[in-house]
């Protein structure tokens, strides 16, 4: 068990900051490299504009898979005033895709520009 865990994921060809994010607390399993992080969990994608925020988080090396529980409410806000907040969060990274199972609720703002 880890406490006050922060993290930065930086590219390594430019060295560019990609992410950040901390939590309270973490487990971080060695043999698989997947981790729970548990408590105030916040994850920000420099790339994306993202912000992630959450009580818990499982992450899945070896799938690049991140996933939330069904009992905890995890929420996606970006810049421009969208945010999306729901159950059963489940995000894949190598597709740039994410999904919630239940509770689904938010606003997205639209980029269409106006004639």
């Amino acid at each position: 068990m880890l406490s006050g865990v922060s993290f930065s994921e930086y590219d390594p060809d430019t060295g560019e900051l990609l992410s950040l994010g901390h939590a309270d607390d973490a487990v971080y399993h060695t043999d698989t490299k997947d981790a729970d992080f548990i408590g105030s969990v916040r994850l920000e994608s420099k790339r994306q504009d993202a912000v992630l925020q959450g009580e818990y988080l499982h992450w899945i090396d070896k799938e690049k898979r991140l996933e939330g529980r069904l009992d905890r409410v995890v929420t996606i806000s970006r810049a421009d005033g969208s945010h999306v907040s729901g159950a059963g969060f489940m995000a894949d990274t190598r597709k740039r895709a994410f999904n919630f199972r239940e509770s689904v609720e938010g606003r997205i703002e639209s980029k269409v520009q106006p004639e």
